[in-house]
C-alpha cells in the first residue's frame, strides 16, 4: 500500500473546547469533534462554556479508510518508545 497526504476541507474546530475523540479499529479511524459555531449576535463580552456535557453542539465526523496508523500508537497497540510527557 502506497501513503500519500490528501488535503481535506473540514469544518473549523471550537476554538475554545474541540473535545476530539479517536475511534479505530483495522480497516476504519473516526475522528469526531465539536464544531465551531459563529452567533452572529455575540459582542464578544462573554464566554461561552461547553463540555462533555453541553447539549446542542455541531460536531463534525471525520471518517478515514485503509489508514496504516496514527500518532505514536499503531494498530498493534505497541508504544513507538517514546515516553509520555
Amino acid at each position: 500500500m502506497t501513503e500519500r497526504l490528501s488535503p481535506l476541507e473540514l469544518p473549523q474546530s471550537s476554538v475554545g473546547a474541540p473535545l476530539p475523540h479517536i475511534f479505530a479499529d483495522e480497516d476504519r479511524l473516526l475522528i469526531a469533534y465539536i464544531a465551531q459555531a459563529n452567533d452572529p449576535d455575540w459582542d464578544g463580552a462573554t464566554v461561552r462554556v461547553v463540555g462533555p456535557d453541553s447539549n446542542g453542539e455541531t460536531c463534525a465526523l471525520v471518517t478515514v479508510e485503509g489508514y496504516l496508523a496514527f500518532g505514536d500508537v499503531h494498530l498493534s497497540g505497541v508504544n513507538s518508545g517514546r515516553q509520555p510527557v
